[in-house]
């Protein structure tokens, strides 16, 4: 019958300095993770940083391309600025300018920067610059401006031998 009576009493109270223990590791504990997971997160972004310097640091390898490359690459740029060029607009302008007073005997397309250059012999001076100033009024043209004139001198009859230049109307 002790037994049961040992068992029928009241347990005694869990000291105090147990439960102090007790709250102190929960605390320990507790700081601890707090810890771990800030350094962790620390470790993470330096990870990132370093991958970031390390992507700057490596240049990417670039190949050089092949002459046979480069030619083929230059034909095409020259074949889609032969296409590109608006040589109705200049064809149109340069016949809408045209006189008889004004030969022209030579003409040079700068298709890349969209130019033309005019050289020719006119009558005389004032026949030049009527030309010049008809050439510059017609729409497919920009502007036209005279580079260079000389006169001279053919079997007694005197010319002037000029060079216009002009910028192509890309519109």
């Amino acid at each position: 019958m002790q037994e049961l009576e040992r068992l029928l009493r009241p347990r005694r109270p869990v000291p105090v300095y147990l439960i102090g223990a007790i709250v102190l590791l929960m605390g320990v504990s507790i700081w601890l993770a707090t810890r771990l997971y800030d350094n962790h997160q620390a470790v993470l972004a330096l990870e990132i940083q370093v991958q970031a310097h390390r992507a700057k640091q490596l240049k990417p390898t670039v190949t050089k391309p092949s002459n046979a490359s480069l030619a083929t690459q230059q034909q095409w740029q020259a074949l889609a600025a032969e296409r590109g060029f608006a040589w109705q607009t200049v064809f149109g302008a340069i016949e809408g300018a045209a006189k008889a007073d004004v030969e022209l005997l030579e003409f040079v397309p700068d298709k890349r920067n969209g130019k033309i250059v005019l050289r020719g012999e006119a009558r005389d001076r004032k026949a030049l610059l009527d030309y010049v100033a008809l050439l510059a009024a017609q729409q497919g043209l920009v502007q036209a401006y005279l580079v260079r004139e000389q006169v001279v001198m053919r079997e007694r009859l005197e010319t002037v031998e000029f060079e216009v230049r002009a910028t192509v109307r890309t519109e």
